[in-house]
């Protein structure tokens, strides 16, 4: 037996490598009511066939995860929720425009790791740089103050967590005042339309009324005109004609004589006679 309070364990190799947070399977003695927990091992810790389970770290007081909406927590409480649950998400926003930061520890044989994302409405965003995945790994510790080493690592990822928190709501806020903005401006714009809008009737009203030019009937007026009866035209006066005159008888218009035919100038020949005439013309004709 050896002293100092401590247990001799019968079968066990301590050559091997024992594992931090798990109780011994097989039966240890007790010494003056003490007991020392060992980790279950396999022949070969870091076989891809061992039937261990992850290491885990000594059970915690039970701490509720956040609940979606509500305040945001400490670093001191993000710590005990990842201790506790391996996991933490919190949400921000509204049903439409709801972010969640998401952060997972694992802790086995082989290593430590931790990731840090941001879902929008469901979805994982990676391509905004600053909203993007985070992730770290490191080997996992088999010797030292494994517990405080653990609770380091948790730290980071807390610390992460918080930043990303913060990222988020710098995001949320970037956004609503863009929604304000555009806002502003559709009422300047629906200002700037209703003042153009009145300008216009303004101005077609006066030049209707007032500065209209008056050669110009308006449709009312000739309507007006349409419903007045309209008046018969009075018979115009019958002319008297003027008393006849009396026409004296015309007197004959003399006839003009003919002008007498002129002599024929003498030649060598005697004129020729009506017959002679019109022997000619029948010989021409016969012709």
């Amino acid at each position: 037996m050896l002293k100092n309070k401590h247990t001799y364990l019968k079968n066990v190799d301590y050559q091997k490598p024992v594992l931090y947070g798990k109780k011994l399977s097989e039966k240890t003695k007790k010494s003056k009511g003490d007991m020392i927990m060992v980790g279950k091992y396999d022949d070969d810790p870091f076989s891809d066939h061992s039937d261990h389970k992850d290491a885990e770290s000594p059970p915690k007081a039970d701490i509720p995860a956040p609940k979606a909406g509500g305040m945001p927590l400490s670093g001191d409480e993000i710590i005990a929720a990842l201790q506790k649950n391996e996991s933490l998400q919190e949400s921000f926003g509204t049903e439409n425009n709801k972010y969640i930061v998401e952060t997972l520890v694992r802790k086995n044989n082989r290593e430590w790791n931790y990731s840090v994302s941001v879902l929008y409405n469901g979805k994982e965003i990676r391509d905004d740089a600053p909203l993007i995945r985070d992730e770290y790994k490191r080997d996992a510790l088999r010797d030292g103050d494994i517990e405080k080493e653990w609770n380091a690592f948790l730290k980071q990822a807390g610390d992460l967590h918080l930043n990303k928190c913060s990222k988020v709501k710098d995001r949320i806020r970037e956004k609503e005042l863009k929604q304000k903005e555009k806002k502003k401006l559709l009422m300047v714009k629906t200002v700037i339309i209703v003042l153009v809008l009145l300008m216009i009737g303004a101005g077609a009203y006066l030049w209707f009324f007032k500065f209209r030019p008056r050669d110009v009937k308006s449709a009312p007026a000739k309507k007006q005109a349409e419903s007045l009866p309209v008046k018969q035209a009075e018979p115009l006066p019958v002319r008297k004609q003027p008393d006849a005159v009396p026409v004296k008888p015309s007197e004959p218009v003399p006839l003009k004589k003919e002008p007498e035919p002129l002599p024929a100038k003498e030649s060598g020949q005697p004129p020729k006679s009506d017959e002679d005439l019109k022997k000619e013309i029948l010989d021409r004709l016969r012709q």
